[in-house]
């Protein structure tokens, strides 16, 4: 199956799965906020075909949103395509650092479909 998880989904997941709530009564009696997580067990076990979760905000310059990843920012840093094997001969050639993709008026990518983001649609 194919669907968007995030790191947070397998805490609310695993809860659901034991019989126990997820919910923090300490977390919430200090104004925290709740629990960031969906329940995914229907996805990976196939009762579902899609994930209840469609946005990851992932830092202040990028989201994840549904089949599109936007980038904003001047300087969007390590900005490389890597081979299937790296580090490799070419990588001392080619370094990491010091490449940035400038999305000053922001990137867009079909992740889905331009899972390598090469191609910005933005």
């Amino acid at each position: 199956e194919n669907g968007m998880v995030h790191i947070a989904d397998w805490y609310t997941t695993f809860c659901e799965m034991a019989g126990v709530s997820a919910f923090d009564a300490l977390a919430a009696a200090h104004d925290l906020p709740p629990i960031d997580g969906y329940n995914i067990w229907p996805l990976i076990a196939g009762y579902n075909q899609t994930s209840p979760r469609s946005m990851i905000p992932i830092d202040e310059t990028a989201l994840i949103e549904n089949n599109f990843k936007l980038l904003v920012g001047e300087k969007i840093p390590q900005s490389i395509w890597q081979g299937p094997q790296w580090p490799n001969a070419s990588s001392i050639q080619y370094p990491v650092i010091g490449v940035n993709l400038d999305c000053t008026n922001g990137c867009l990518f079909d992740v889905e479909n331009d899972m390598t983001e090469h191609n910005d649609i933005a």
